[in-house]
This record gives structure tokens, C-alpha cells and sequence, in this order.
């Protein structure tokens, strides 16, 4: 079986101010490309912008073979995010800003997305109330990343994947997130938990997976690629154990990959008035 997957809404430009580098990225965009590697068919829907940046994700995608047949460039800055790695090739956070990114699915959208057997979106894009309209049409993969249970209620019943960001919670508390997240109506529930691995649940049992040994140069994309891996595996039939063991592996292997999937290019200068370039001004005073 070939899996069909669509990464829906967010994509942003990686910044890496002190190395003087942007990679394209952004949770969907990552799980996109990383599901095509696992060999699913994949596409992007989304909204970049018209300057270098949308043309380096653009162009990133076209090389990945995902289809951007909904792709659409706005006048505007493309989505960008700040990133600071440190010695180990942890990353964190800077300014960001979502640019033009920020849509609503129109009907075509949605009927192009009744086209695949998942869609694959995160809480970042805001997109909360299509929710229900694209759970109508095929299941919904949905990172909720470290939001709260507060957050998660109301759409869990839309969701069929529902993956929660937990690096420091305790087993006990993994477990009562998952039962929790099941009785909401979420079919399958991920945990992860940083370099303590994951917890993998489809209502029945706990898969608990180790994170697998890495050469560790970025962690940026280690999760969304365990994501796309483990989701493309398990609807191509392949057994929890076996699909996560690989997932982790696979994980692993990105975190020896520069930014969320590679493609680095030399950053481009901001744009008079825009918001990285007040930043770097601010920072010259």
C-alpha cells in the first residue's frame, strides 16, 4: 500500500543568525518531506511568500517530490523562525514571525485534501476551527506540541493521530496523558519525551521506544520526522513495535542533518522594515 499524506499550513525559514545559514522548514513541510522519504506520495498546502525565502521552500519541495499543487505565494515575508544551536545540537528560539503563512482552507482545499489518506497539521498554524471540516473528508494527524489538555479537549474529537510533546513528565503521567487523549476520541496517541524516546499507544496497548544512539549535529526535525516515519509505517500496515523501532532510527539519522531536512543556503539580508530587520537594528544600537 502506498500511503498518501499532505502537510497542511506550517512552513517557515529556519534562521541561524550565528552561522549565517537558513534552512527551509516548519512541522508540516518537515513531516511532508520526511513522509516522501519513507516512501509515501506527499504534498504541501500553504500559503509562502514572494521573496528568496518562499523560493528556497518552494524549490526544497520540488526537489523532495512533493507536490504543491496548493502552494500558494503572498506578497509578504515567508514565515521565519530564529534558531540558536549549542555545543550538543540543541536548538532554541528566537523571534519568529508567521509572515503570510496564516490561511483559512478554502472548498478547494479541502476537497484536494479528501484526497489523502491523512493530513498532517500542527498547533501553530491556527487553524482550529477547519478542524472538524478536514476531519470530515480523512483522518487528521495533529501535533499539539506542549499545549495543555485546556487546549487539546475541543479538537481531539476531529483528531486521529494526536501527538504531545511530555520530555518531562513520568511514566505515570505518560499514561494518564494517554488515556486521557483516547477518551477525548484520539484513535492513536504519541508521547514524546525527548532523549527519553516516546510512548506509542493505539487504545489497546503502550508501545514504550528508546531513542535510538545519534552523532548528534541539529535536533530540529527529530521529532517530525519520528512523526512522519511512524505514522507512514503503521498505514502501511507494519506492526507498532516494528514501525516505531524504525521511526526512532530513523529520527536518529536526522539529528546528524543540519536544519529540518537539509538544504541550507546562505542568509539573505532582511528586508528594509521588516521584523528580523528591526531586530538586527535593535541589535547594532
Amino acid at each position: 500500500m502506498v500511503v498518501r499524506l499532505c502537510g497542511l499550513g506550517d512552513n517557515v525559514v529556519d534562521r541561524y543568525v550565528d552561522q549565517g545559514l537558513m534552512y527551509p522548514g516548519g512541522n508540516a513541510v518537515n513531516v511532508a518531506v520526511h513522509a516522501r522519504r519513507s516512501g509515501a506520495v506527499t504534498a504541501f498546502v500553504g500559503v509562502i511568500g514572494t521573496d528568496d525565502e518562499g523560493d528556497l521552500v518552494e524549490s526544497s519541495l520540488l526537489s523532495e517530490g512533493v507536490r504543491i499543487d496548493r502552494v500558494r505565494r503572498a506578497e509578504g515575508e515567508t514565515a521565519f523562525a530564529t534558531v540558536y544551536t549549542d555545543e550538543t545540537g540543541n536548538r532554541s528560539f528566537g523571534l519568529c514571525e508567521k509572515g503570510v503563512s496564516i490561511f483559512t482552507p478554502d472548498d478547494a482545499d479541502l476537497d484536494y485534501l479528501a484526497g489523502f489518506d491523512i493530513v498532517h497539521l500542527c498547533e501553530t498554524i491556527r487553524m482550529e476551527a477547519a478542524l472538524p471540516a478536514i476531519a470530515s473528508r480523512t483522518a487528521v494527524s495533529y501535533d499539539f506540541s506542549d499545549r495543555d489538555n485546556a487546549y487539546a479537549k475541543p479538537l481531539l474529537p476531529s483528531v486521529t493521530v494526536a501527538t504531545f510533546s511530555r520530555p518531562e513528565s513520568t511514566p505515570a503521567e505518560v499514561e494518564a496523558q494517554i488515556a486521557w487523549a483516547h477518551a477525548q476520541g484520539a484513535s492513536w496517541v504519541i508521547v514524546t519525551r525527548g532523549a527519553r524516546g516516546a510512548a506509542i499507544s493505539n487504545g489497546e496497548r503502550i508501545h514504550y521506544q528508546e531513542a535510538a544512539p545519534a552523532q548528534v549535529v541539529d535536533t530540529l526535525g527529530a521529532g517530525d520526522s519520528f512523526i512522519a516515519r511512524l505514522v507512514v509505517r503503521l498505514w502501511e500496515g507494519v506492526g507498532l513495535t516494528e514501525a516505531a523501532g524504525e521511526a526512532a532510527f530513523y529520527s536518529a539519522e536526522v539529528c546528524g542533518v543540519p536544519g529540518g531536512y537539509g538544504y541550507g543556503r546562505s542568509l539573505v539580508p532582511p528586508t528594509a522594515g521588516s521584523a528580523l530587520a528591526e531586530l538586527t537594528n535593535e541589535g547594532r544600537q
